[in-house]
C-alpha cells in the first residue's frame, strides 16, 4: 500500500492518470471503504475494469471506467496498492472526480 486518502465529500470518479519519470510498467489497484482503512477485499475495479497502469511508457490517461465502482461517499477512505512494478521507482497516480 502506497497511500491513503480520506475523501471529504460525495463525488464520482471520472478517470485516471499515471505518470513516471522513467519508462516502465506498473499496475495499481484502488480500494475504498467507509468503515476504516480498506483492504484488497474492497477493490473498486471489478471484472473487465482496467486498473491504473503503465506499460513501457511514462504517461497514461484513461477515462473508460467500465467495471469500476465510481461512486464515492463523504468520508470514504481510498487506498492505492501497487500490484506490480518493473523499471519504475517513482510514480504518481491521479484519479479525477466530479463533485
Amino acid at each position: 500500500i502506497k497511500g491513503y486518502v480520506k475523501v471529504p465529500y460525495n463525488c464520482t470518479i471520472t478517470g485516471w492518470t499515471v505518470m513516471s519519470t522513467v519508462s516502465g510498467s506498473v499496475t495499481i489497484d484502488i480500494w475504498k471503504s467507509s468503515a476504516g482503512l480498506p483492504t484488497a477485499a474492497n477493490t473498486i475495479i471489478g471484472g473487465g475494469g482496467t486498473k491504473p497502469n503503465l506499460s513501457s511508457q511514462t504517461l497514461r490517461n484513461y477515462t473508460s471506467l467500465t467495471g469500476w465502482t465510481t461512486s464515492i461517499s463523504a468520508n470514504d477512505y481510498i487506498a492505492f496498492n501497487v500490484d506490480s512494478a518493473t523499471s519504475v521507482t517513482w510514480v504518481v497516480v491521479q484519479i479525477f472526480i466530479t463533485k
